[in-house]
């Protein structure tokens, strides 16, 4: 049900490399391998990506575009989904982009709704949207606190139980026969505590519970859910992480990097 991947190519982990290491989780053949061979977009698989901006979710969503997924991007950052709408194009694939905090309940409730009202269903969500603050413990606003728990923990919260709940509808559809598979982008850093991370890390523990949570309450339905678990991944979040923490450690940012890249496996 939940399955820890870390960087297998060696070298520099890169969010590329992570997004084609999907192939290995659980349900991923059954909605990969599904035909969809005819004119209608009704017949192509469709697949949304929350943070799509950048880092790991622009590669992953570029992995699903050339796999000729249907993609629907979202994300806070208009120039970043724009970027990466812009390369799946170029690559030839077919994307959709709407701004979407997954924070919002009703955000995430137009964007499925809008997936849905133009693809006639969902078969893949990846939940990717994250942010991260790099404050010490004693010195950590709530106010901070709550916005990575609304961003990682309930968003992950929101975008599920939605997605789910029309997969499950969906499934009833004899003519459709499709499966859907809910992706969680987790974190080691749920599993270790880092004294600049402790919101971060706390909410990504809560993404790898409700992953199993979601798991073993869907299994009797048409619908999957697992989680992905990265290693520093020297991209986007983190590369701002990197710089946060070389300022307030007082830190060269290559020494901090390297640290961090000590920890990978």
């Amino acid at each position: 049900l939940v399955g820890t991947r870390v960087n297998r190519s060696g070298g520099r982990p890169s969010a590329s490399n992570l997004a084609s290491e999907c192939k290995y989780i659980s349900g991923y053949s059954a909605i990969m391998n599904s035909d969809s061979a005819s004119d209608s977009h009704h017949n192509f698989r469709i697949g949304w990506v929350t943070g799509a901006g950048r880092g790991i979710g622009r590669a992953i969503a570029m992995e699903l575009a050339a796999r000729d997924f249907v993609v629907w991007l979202t994300d806070i950052d208009s120039a970043g989904i724009e970027a990466t709408e812009n390369a799946i194009l170029r690559m030839g694939g077919s994307c959709f982009t709407r701004l979407c905090d997954v924070s919002v309940p009703s955000q995430v409730k137009d964007a499925l709704d809008a997936i849905v009202a133009h693809s006639g269903r969902i078969d893949l969500l990846v939940n990717n949207a994250g942010i991260v603050h790099t404050d010490e413990l004693l010195e950590l606003p709530f106010e901070t606190w709550r916005r990575v728990m609304s961003v990682n923990a309930d968003g992950v919260f929101l975008t599920s139980q939605a997605t789910a709940r029309q997969m499950i509808e969906q499934s009833k559809n004899i003519e459709l026969d499709r499966r859907g598979l809910i992706i969680n982008i987790g974190s080691r850093g749920a599993e270790m505590g880092r004294p600049l991370r402790a919101a971060y890390g706390a909410s990504k523990a809560v993404v790898k519970h409700l992953t199993m949570s979601l798991a073993v309450t869907f299994r009797s339905h048409a619908v999957a859910a697992t989680l992905i678990c990265p290693g520093e991944v020297l991209e986007g979040m983190i590369r701002e992480i990197i710089e946060q923490e070389a300022r307030l450690s007082g830190l060269d940012a290559i020494d901090v990097e390297k640290a961090a890249l000590a920890t990978i496996p």
